[in-house]
């Protein structure tokens, strides 16, 4: 990853997010679709590099049993397996 710059920033730049009085910011809606990212969903925030980076946090497959009606529980995002062993 190369070093956070406002050159690298501007070639990198999707959308833009604001910073409100409550230190909450709004990720645009393209790079939220993109990202598959819906509201609830949690994300680590970490700094590398000077720069603020959000990851999502992707939750673990659950199992279910034969027998047992399904739940929400068992649809989770595409890509992700809800089975388990």
């Amino acid at each position: 990853m190369e070093p956070f710059t406002p050159k690298t920033a501007m070639k990198n730049m999707g959308g833009v997010a604001i910073i409100d009085e409550k230190g909450r910011i709004v990720i645009p809606s393209e790079e939220r679709r993109k990202l598959g990212l819906r509201p609830g969903d949690k994300l680590t925030v970490s700094i590398e590099n000077g720069a603020v980076v959000l990851r999502p946090i992707i939750p673990r497959p659950v199992k279910v049993k034969a027998n047992k009606e399904w739940g929400d529980e068992a649809f989770l995002k595409a890509g992700e397996a809800p089975f388990g062993d």
